[in-house]
């Protein structure tokens, strides 16, 4: 939107006009490098709020498409490695189509790397796999995170909610974005499931009906 564009220039001419006039060439290097990151971060969260605004007020009209989910999966991993000095080991089955909004989904799969990378130290790796079966693809994103409790586990797909450890709530985020991916993933006939234990790490498994030639699109509205 305009008004969301007017806000990342206007934060980024601050931050850059702040690291022109420091005297370092290396705290130059490093804020600017961490103005990047965070206007992405911005550009990341106001997609999730305007979205979860439209949906509920029904005024997004989801676009329903056959496209190649491999190929989402792997332009959101590069985009994650360039934005965070992390390490993303993936195994992307090639030619994985579902049905859907391809721009939803695009934004489902950047909130689990997000939600991944948030709760991952930065030694450890960011496991991504993406497979099909005979009517599925499945999706596995798994962080090397504090895990999540028993009590906590369905809680965690509640608009707005955010899992109450001392260490979670040190983190970024509006607790919307798992909640997207668990609402748009049953509107395609999906499911997000999870798999994790404390001290363990986390695995979000989010599976979607696999594109078949024989099989129309699901009805998404």
């Amino acid at each position: 939107t305009g008004l969301q564009q007017d806000v990342m220039k206007e934060s980024m001419h601050v931050a850059l006009t702040v690291a022109w006039n420091l005297t370092s060439e290396e705290n130059k290097k490093q804020l600017i490098d961490r103005c990047i990151k965070e206007s992405n971060r911005l550009n990341d969260l106001c997609n999730n709020m305007l979205l979860a605004s439209q949906i509920e007020g029904r005024q997004y009209k989801a676009a329903v498409e056959e496209f190649n989910l491999s190929e989402v999966v792997e332009d959101a991993i590069h985009d994650y490695a360039s934005r965070y000095d992390r390490v993303f080991e993936e195994e992307v089955m090639p030619g994985c189509k579902v049905w859907g909004d391809k721009v939803m989904l695009q934004i489902a799969v950047n909130n689990l790397l997000e939600n991944a990378v948030k709760y991952t130290p930065v030694d450890a790796p960011i496991n991504i796999a993406l497979e099909r079966d005979t009517n599925n693809v499945i999706l596995h994103v798994a962080d090397r995170g504090p895990g999540i409790p028993d009590d906590e586990k369905k809680k965690i797909f509640n608009k707005f909610y955010r899992i109450g450890s001392e260490e979670s709530r040190k983190s970024k985020g509006t607790g919307l974005g798992l909640a997207m991916v668990q609402g748009y993933a049953a509107q395609l006939g999906g499911s997000v499931a999870i798999d994790s234990a404390p001290g363990q790490g986390t695995t979000f498994i989010l599976r979607l009906p696999l594109a078949l030639e024989d099989l129309k699109g699901p009805a998404v509205g």
